[in-house]
């Protein structure tokens, strides 16, 4: 619709409110209702002048929604608006490319591939190739897998470091669980005969990917006279129940880096539990010792024990006069004597000149012989002039919390410490 056309709708409306038009009232009623309706059409529909080539024309009686009614991504245009040539359309858009014939949907097969000028994949056969070759070195992982009837226990194998490497039919064999047993006996490693042999049946196999989606048993086989870890991995195709692919892989070096991890780990968890002056257990072993054994306690699986809290005697005035490094010789000569005394129980220096023994089993058995044994020494040393180190035991009643006991200790230790300093 153009001026030209609005401008004849007026024209004919005044011609026709002037009686300018023969045929009587109905036809003159007739003339105005068409005048009418050209310029209504005409209101809603952008002048030529004001659109740019290439536009979109809608029909006659279409109905265009506006923004606010249109849901994010539809393909309705907003009312009044011009739709952009192709020459103006940004790149990466989906308008097709000029004498481009696009494929109508029944034309087109699900997964087809259209070729573009810089596309990777130009042909399906090239993207049949490409899926060969990322299947071929994912299963470079395994050295053997297998495609297994389960109905029939024939299967055929496939070894992914040919060089044409593929499942050949004609080389299809029979008895596969069978075969790989008696195949893999004679170079297991000794120690795993008992769980391959118990763990590696038809009915394991099966039942283990009906509950969980996979098989997976680890075992170590004997090359060039050393074990080496392997995995044996079995599952299903989603579209086949009746057959499983199961594949063996090495995996010697991935269980050796687990391994070197977790030395690595304790090591790090044991410098950060040891004391750096004395080689012992310190202060946060300690509290992680405690909340495992209040644990054992809250299970009833600990119901006698006793704690012992320590004191060294005279540190001060060996760092005051001698320096600190006598100090800690002092420190550790003290610790010495202790582990020496209750070897069979965990020792902790939880303080400059305190540690804290914990008695179990023979240790607590013999509790009243090691403190006599311990006391007899600290008589000679106080004789000699050598170190003293104050001691409190409590045995734990049953019906307390560590920290109670801990303090019982304590208590016990510091009266101790005053009779001693006022020999």
């Amino acid at each position: 619709m153009d001026d030209r056309i609005l401008q004849l709708a007026l024209e004919l409306r005044e011609l026709a409110q002037e009686g300018l038009f023969e045929g009587g009232d109905a036809r003159y009623k007739r003339i105005l209702v068409i005048a009418d309706r050209m310029k209504a059409y005409a209101a809603v529909v952008k002048p030529r002048e004001e659109e740019r080539e290439g536009s979109v024309i809608l029909p006659e009686n279409t109905v265009v929604k506006p923004w606010e009614k249109e849901r994010e991504g539809s393909a309705i245009l907003p009312e009044n608006t011009v739709v952009k040539p192709r020459e103006e359309e940004r790149e990466g858009s989906a308008i097709l490319p000029e004498n481009t014939v696009a494929k109508s949907r029944e034309e087109e097969r699900e997964g087809s591939v259209i070729p573009h000028e810089n596309t990777i994949v130009k042909t399906r056969e090239d993207l049949s190739n490409l899926y060969m070759e990322i299947t071929h070195k994912l299963a470079q992982e395994y050295f053997r897998i297998f495609y297994v009837d389960i109905r029939t226990d024939r299967y055929l194998e496939y070894d992914p470091f040919l060089a044409d490497a593929a499942f050949d039919a004609d080389r299809e064999e029979s008895d596969f669980f069978m075969k790989s047993t008696d195949a893999v006996f004679d170079s297991l490693y000794h120690e795993d005969v008992n769980s391959f042999v118990s763990g590696f049946t038809k009915e394991n196999v099966i039942q283990s990917i009906e509950d969980h989606g996979e098989f997976s048993l680890i075992y170590r086989v004997l090359h060039q006279g050393s074990p080496f870890f392997v995995n044996m991995k079995g599952t299903k195709l989603s579209d086949d129940p009746h057959h499983i692919i199961v594949g063996v892989k090495n995996i010697d070096a991935d269980v050796k880096r687990e391994k070197d991890y977790l030395i690595k780990l304790a090591q790090a968890k044991d410098e950060a539990n040891r004391d750096e002056l004395t080689g012992i257990r310190n202060k946060h072993a300690y509290a992680e010792y405690i909340a495992v054994t209040e644990k054992q306690i809250e299970c009833g699986q600990l119901t006698t024990f006793a704690m012992i809290v320590f004191d060294v005697n005279g540190l001060k005035a060996v760092n005051d006069v001698l320096g600190h490094q006598a100090g800690d010789r002092f420190i550790r000569e003290a610790c010495g004597i202790i582990c020496n005394i209750f070897k069979h129980s965990p020792v902790f220096r939880i303080g400059g000149d305190e540690f804290v023994a914990f008695l179990k089993g023979t240790d607590y058995v013999n509790i009243d012989f090691l403190m006599e044994q311990f006391n007899s020494g600290n008589r000679k040393n106080a004789a000699s002039g050598g170190i003293v180190i104050a001691a409190g035991v409590a045995k734990y009643n049953g019906n307390e919390s560590i920290r109670e006991v801990f303090e019982r200790a304590d208590a016990a230790m510091y009266k101790e410490k005053k009779r001693l300093k006022g020999r």
